[in-house]
């Protein structure tokens, strides 16, 4: 039996509060051959009808296996980094949990379901209390990274998925680097039971999940392959499921162009920050259509394959890190541009009012 405590909920983010990292401004240069092409301002959403209920992925230093819920440098680097671009799409929501440390990931301790008990406990606390308090029936789109997919995966599947009042609020699931998985026959249990992959442009009810690598995964790879690395302890199976893939920027399957968002403002200490070409002076640099991507299947490994578009000039700093782990630091950075303009499309479907939207999709064959 979980235990919940009586803690009070932390918000790293939330609507209205004072130096709010989820509704830092959204200035972007737009970088083409090493030039700057045009820099935009995207200002928060003023009372979004739609909130955006954000986990974020493991970036606590603190050397218990366990997070507190403290506010600290780690947690609002990161939710400048991945909750701060979605604010012009909705309100965005994020609550302090008490993560699994990056001392336990790389210790081993990651592994022990006592302390993944630990972190959700108090994860669906504060969904509650939100639910109960502050959301009065706005409809919700949820996003997750790494440790904050995996996390939201199994609030999903508790919370969202059993109960047929709250799937009509869901309007979409971005859960990157975190393992989902879908079944390959009908007698498969995949990670949801009602709530389906992405495969069409301003679809809703569904869930948008990936992982990055450069090349095939290999064999001990933390992401991509079913039972292994980031993995639920329910989601053991490694035969009859596949990790689900879904292009953010062609839901219907196929390649796409990426356009790559990447901060320039110092973020969590373990994630390097990208540098900026000369002359750009603003917190944020795009770089349209520099990324082709596609998801590729091979033996029991899915991925979002990502290479290189042509020969651009452009190729801003990503973190490979141990190739059991790919591009898994910037699965948000390289797909941000799509993410966005999957939410906004999935809104307008929800209202009923689906139009071309400002941020442009470039198919490749």
């Amino acid at each position: 039996m979980m235990h919940f405590g009586l803690a009070a909920v932390i918000w790293l983010c939330r609507p209205g509060m004072a130096n709010n990292p989820c509704a830092a401004p959204f200035a972007v240069s737009t970088i083409v051959a090493g030039k700057v092409k045009r820099v935009r301002t995207t200002p928060p959403a003023a009372a979004s009808k739609f909130d955006c209920f954000y986990v974020y992925p493991t970036v606590s230093l603190e050397s218990s296996a366990n997070a507190d819920v403290r506010v600290q440098r780690s947690e609002r680097g990161i939710a400048v980094a991945q909750g701060s671009p979605f604010s012009s799409a909705c309100n965005v929501w994020a609550p302090m949990y008490r993560q699994i440390t990056l001392r336990a990931l790389f210790d081993g301790r990651v592994s022990e379901p006592r302390y993944k008990d630990v972190a959700y406990s108090s994860l669906v606390r504060a969904w509650r209390e939100y639910l109960a308090r502050d959301n009065r029936g706005r409809p919700i789109i949820f996003i997750g990274h790494s440790q904050g997919a995996i996390m939201l995966t199994r609030l999903l599947r508790e919370e969202i998925d059993p109960n047929p009042a709250l799937r009509k609020r869901f309007v979409l699931a971005i859960l990157l680097g975190g393992n989902v998985v879908a079944p390959d026959t009908p007698h498969s249990q995949g990670s949801f039971a009602h709530i389906p992959a992405c495969t069409a442009y301003a679809e809703t009810g569904c869930v948008i999940a990936y992982s990055t690598f450069a090349q095939q995964p290999p064999a001990n790879a933390r992401y991509g392959i079913p039972g292994q690395g980031a993995s639920l302890p329910w989601q053991t199976a490694r035969t009859g499921v596949h990790v689900l893939c879904t292009n953010p920027g062609s839901l219907s399957g196929g390649g796409a162009s990426l356009t790559a968002y990447f901060t320039t403002v110092p973020g969590p200490e373990w994630a390097p920050t990208h540098v900026a070409p000369p002359g750009v002076f603003t917190p944020w640099v795009a770089y349209p259509n520099l990324f082709n991507a596609r998801c590729e299947r091979h033996g029991n490994a899915s991925w979002l394959n990502v290479a290189r578009n042509g020969s651009s000039g452009d190729w801003p700093h990503l973190t490979p890190g141990a190739p059991s782990w790919g591009l898994h630091v910037d699965d948000m950075s390289i797909g941000l541009g799509a993410l966005i303009d999957d939410v906004i499309a999935a809104e307008a479907a929800y209202t009923g009012s689906v139009r071309t939207n400002h941020w442009r999709r470039h198919k490749v064959a």
